[in-house]
């Protein structure tokens, strides 16, 4: 799987749950930022990031 996919999975999955970025980076511990750039295709996450 290539980032860009599990970018796409990780919007994909939150708008099927009907959660906003910031209940998802509550819920995960990822920050607000991070997510963002992550779900916009931006960042170089690393391992720890995408466990969460």
């Amino acid at each position: 799987m290539h980032y860009s996919d599990i970018y796409k999975t990780i919007k994909l999955r939150r708008d099927d749950l009907k959660i906003s970025q910031e209940q998802v980076s509550k819920l995960s511990g990822v920050g607000l930022r991070t997510l963002k750039q992550l779900e916009s295709g931006k960042g170089n996450p690393n391992i720890k990031t995408l466990q969460n």
